[in-house]
């Protein structure tokens, strides 16, 4: 098609792919100045050398880079390094800018379907609440620590996910120990939503960053972020059950000072119990203390080694032990966090 004379601006976009006006904007930009320009009609003539560079700037055009950067790489395109490093920078603001619209377009489908949930969440406060949770998870050993996989199909290895009204609660339990920890969620759509993360999944979580993050639960998916969660199979019991039943007698202690006590004893076996278990109650003077079962203060009994769990995964200082009677729950609560608190099975003393 080239005969080694000058081309016209049409014959040139035919070559390169740019429309004529993108080689008019070029010119008048000087990014691609014609070799030739007719002072009586404005006919604007290319070099048949100038066609390489109209088909790198038709590239770079179709890719969306900006006119500085083309400007840069057009005119040290033999620097490998520096054309390498222009280029990188640009799949950088690509992929963040396809990451921006993927999360756009999920919403417009999120806002559109009454059965999808969606929610803002601090990254922060949700490993926050994260941490205060775990050490409810089945632990895999002794006798209470994991219910019969005939029981439960390992669902309780997960940590629940709970969307509810303005708050996003985290739930974990080996069904002889609960642990709730809530957290603010913000610009809340569609119904309340509930997914179990797999334990396996769980520190993925570290991966979130930013002030807050757009969550989404669909079905047995949720995303945080850029993170996809699939819901561990199963059903995952009702843990509202448990705690509607907590509530009674609250003592103040210190957190130090009650694993001092705890540690100190008396304790004793039992051998439906797979720790040692510590009586709790008041002692003559009204305080928190480890008695033994027939003293007048006996309040309930529970694992020591349960007990100690909660109050190291609580935060330091005052703590309320929450007490309802010697055959329900025992809670363990923060009294500057009432959203967050432990609870633990009572154990039966023969």
């Amino acid at each position: 098609m080239f005969d080694g004379g000058l081309l016209s601006i049409g014959e040139l976009a035919r070559a390169s792919g740019l429309p004529v006006s993108a080689l008019r904007f070029y010119d008048g930009a000087r990014l691609l100045v014609p070799a030739q320009v007719d002072p009586r009609s404005g006919y604007r003539r290319y070099g048949p050398g100038q066609v390489a560079a109209a088909r790198l700037l038709a590239r770079l055009r179709r890719v969306g880079m900006p006119l500085a950067d083309m400007r840069l790489l057009l005119a040290a395109r033999d620097d490998r390094q520096l054309v390498g490093a222009l280029v990188a920078e640009h799949l950088a603001r690509l992929e963040a800018g396809l990451a921006d619209a993927r999360r756009e377009l999920e919403h417009v489908v999120s806002e559109t379907d009454p059965a999808v949930t969606t929610f803002r969440v601090a990254p922060t406060e949700l490993r926050r609440a994260l941490g205060a949770v775990t050490f409810a998870l089945p632990s895999g050993t002794g006798s209470h620590a994991v219910p019969s996989a005939a029981e439960d199909s390992g669902v309780l290895d997960a940590v629940l996910f709970d969307v509810d009204g303005d708050r996003l609660t985290l739930v974990a339990t080996d069904r002889y120990r609960l642990a709730v920890s809530s957290v603010p969620v913000t610009d809340r759509t569609g119904p309340d939503g509930r997914l179990p993360v797999p334990r396996a999944a769980l520190p993925r979580l570290a991966e979130l960053a930013g002030e807050h993050v757009a969550g989404r639960i669909d079905g047995a998916v949720m995303r945080l972020g850029e993170l996809r969660l699939t819901a561990q199979p199963g059903q995952y019991p009702d843990y509202r059950q448990v705690t509607a039943s907590v509530g009674g007698q609250r003592i103040p202690t210190d957190g130090a000072a009650l694993r001092a006590m705890l540690t100190a004893g008396p304790l004793r076996s039992v051998p439906e119990c797979s720790g040692p278990v510590a009586a709790l109650g008041v002692d003559a003077a009204g305080t928190l203390a480890v008695l033994d079962a027939d003293d007048a203060g006996f309040l309930t009994a529970v694992n020591r080694d349960f007990l100690l769990d909660a109050v190291a995964a609580a935060p330091a200082g005052q703590l309320v032990l929450d007490f309802a009677g010697p055959i329900h729950p025992l809670a363990l609560r923060d009294p500057g966090d009432p959203a967050s608190y432990s609870i633990l099975m009572p154990v039966r003393l023969p």
